[in-house]
């Protein structure tokens, strides 16, 4: 099971695709 944290870099790192935005830490 992935961390809440890995959960939500995941979902950040899909939505800014979706975007087009390149996902920068």
């Amino acid at each position: 099971v992935p961390r809440h944290n890995e959960i939500r870099d995941i979902l950040a790192i899909k939505i800014c695709k979706d975007l087009g935005i390149p996902k920068i830490k």
